[in-house]
C-alpha cells in the first residue's frame, strides 16, 4: 500500500507502530499516534506543521491541535461500560463469584479511578498481567489468576515465535471475551 500512496498509516492496529504517519521521501516518523480503542486513534506526538526535515509533508487540511480534547467518561471509542465488560470478562475467566468481593472490587476501580489506568494498560500485551493481578487479588482468586496469567503469556509466546519472520504489518487483536482452553 505505502508503494501506492503516500503518508499511510495502519488505522486500529494496537501495539504497532503502523499507526504513525511516516514520511514517503524517507521514512522519518512525521505523526506518532497511540491505540485509542476500537475505531479510534489519537496523536501523541508530531513533527511541527508534520514537516520532515527533508522538506516533505503530508496533505492535511487544518492544523493538528496543540490541546487534546478529552470526553468524560469516554476512552478512546468506547465507554466506560466497555471497560467494564473486559475488565468483567477477566473476572469470569479467573471464577470470581463472590458478589460482596466482586462488588468491592468494582467500589475500588471507581474510586481509585483505575479505569483511565487500565485503558493505558490493556494496550501493552505484556502488561496485561498486572490487569488480572490486581483483579486476581482483590477478589481472592489468585490462583486462577495465574493460570490465566500463564495461558496468555504462552499465547503470546506463540504468536510471536510464529509471526517473527512475517512480513509487516503483524498485528494480533483480539477482542471481547477470551477464549480458553
Amino acid at each position: 500500500m505505502e508503494k501506492d500512496l503516500a503518508h499511510v498509516y495502519l488505522f486500529n492496529s494496537p501495539g504497532s507502530d503502523r499507526l504513525n504517519t511516516l514520511c514517503p521521501d524517507c521514512g522519518e516518523t512525521l505523526i506518532t499516534r497511540e491505540f485509542f480503542g476500537p475505531m479510534g486513534s489519537r496523536i501523541t506526538a508530531h513533527l511541527p506543521k508534520a514537516r520532515c526535515a527533508c522538506g516533505s509533508r503530508p496533505v492535511i487540511t487544518g492544523e493538528v491541535a496543540e490541546k487534546r480534547y478529552d470526553e468524560h467518561g469516554f476512552f478512546g471509542g468506547y465507554r466506560t461500560t466497555r471497560a467494564f465488560e473486559m475488565l468483567h470478562a477477566i473476572l469470569v475467566c479467573i471464577g470470581a463469584h463472590d458478589p460482596e468481593k466482586v462488588s468491592e472490587l468494582w467500589f475500588d476501580l471507581v474510586q481509585t479511578d483505575y479505569l483511565k489506568e487500565f485503558h493505558e494498560t490493556v494496550q501493552l500485551p505484556d502488561a496485561y498481567g498486572a490487569i488480572i493481578d490486581r483483579l486476581a487479588l482483590k477478589t481472592g482468586c489468585t490462583q486462577a489468576g495465574k493460570r490465566l496469567k500463564q495461558y496468555i503469556g504462552d499465547t503470546l509466546v506463540q504468536i510471536r515465535s510464529r509471526a517473527r519472520h512475517a512480513d509487516r504489518p503483524r498485528v494480533y487483536y483480539a477482542m471481547g471475551y477470551p477464549c480458553l482452553p
